[in-house]
């Protein structure tokens, strides 16, 4: 169940531990997903998200340049659904993260395709529906 909601999704991956990234990477791909990354810092992540948005994102909260808040919010201010995945409690984020989704280190692959899954549900549902405006040339 949890596969098939990221089937076809682009996930960027934030994570500066090879091996960890690396285990989410093999993760996601046994998921479907696409993966872009993963990339163990700021700036790298950036450089992605210039390039492309992804569907959602995870988000190591310690990198090697710094804390990925600044990802986070980027990601915030384009709609994109992320959830971190990090040694740092839900408790510890600062006021504006403390409904984001969040999921502790270490943690079994299927917390972690349940999170996502979870995630990218939430924001689909919370996006309101487009409608068109149709002009009533009767009359």
């Amino acid at each position: 169940m949890h596969q098939d909601a990221l089937t076809g999704c682009n996930i960027l991956v934030v994570e500066d531990d090879y091996f960890v990234a690396n285990d989410i990477v093999q993760l996601l791909k046994s998921a479907g997903a696409t993966i872009l990354g993963p990339v163990p810092s700021i700036e790298a992540s950036m450089e992605i998200l210039k390039q492309q948005l992804p569907t959602i994102a995870i988000l190591d909260i310690k990198i090697h340049d710094g804390l990925s808040f600044d990802v986070a919010d980027y990601l915030l201010a384009s709609s994109i659904p992320f959830i971190f995945f990090s040694g740092y409690e839900q408790k510890m984020l600062p006021e504006k993260y403390k409904s984001a989704h969040c999921l502790l280190k270490p943690a079994l692959a299927s917390d972690v395709l349940r999170e996502l899954a979870s995630a990218i549900s939430n924001a689909a549902s919370q996006q309101e529906p487009t409608y068109l405006a149709h002009e009533n040339s009767a009359g």
